[in-house]
């Protein structure tokens, strides 16, 4: 990492697109999904939010959103946690969606939506 932290975002978009790379093999433009398959996608996601809260603690990242994005950003940032939503890989609702119900599903989107807290799909800040 740099001084100002500035390769930080740029390892984390590459390391997201990593993971949407990883996912395709799996999930298309037309998915049959099941709630296994749905289980297994947001399981990866989940896997990388972890990954990524044990980097940003380790290395301190998490109080350094000026560093990070620019003078004009939220002291505090988070680099892809907006990403782990079902919707961020197009997980249905329903049946076939996480937790087999779209009530779930909805329920683990809604940090997915800009509620005007800067939550956006892949650099989060909160």
């Amino acid at each position: 990492m740099d001084h100002d932290g500035r390769s930080v975002v740029p390892a984390f978009a590459q390391w997201s697109q990593a993971r949407r790379k990883f996912l395709r093999r799996s999930v298309t433009g037309k998915t049959s999904w099941s709630p296994e398959l749905a289980n297994k996608v947001y399981s990866t996601q989940l896997w990388q939010l972890v990954k990524a809260w044990e980097m940003m603690q380790e290395y301190g990242l998490e109080e350094r959103g000026r560093d990070l994005f620019g003078s004009t950003a939220d002291a505090r940032a988070w680099c892809i946690p907006a990403e782990t939503a079902p919707s961020a890989a197009h997980i249905p609702d329903g049946a076939s969606g996480v937790g087999g119900s779209a009530l779930t599903n909805e329920y683990f989107t809604a940090g997915d939506r800009d509620y005007g807290l800067g939550t956006r799909r892949t650099l989060s800040t909160f």
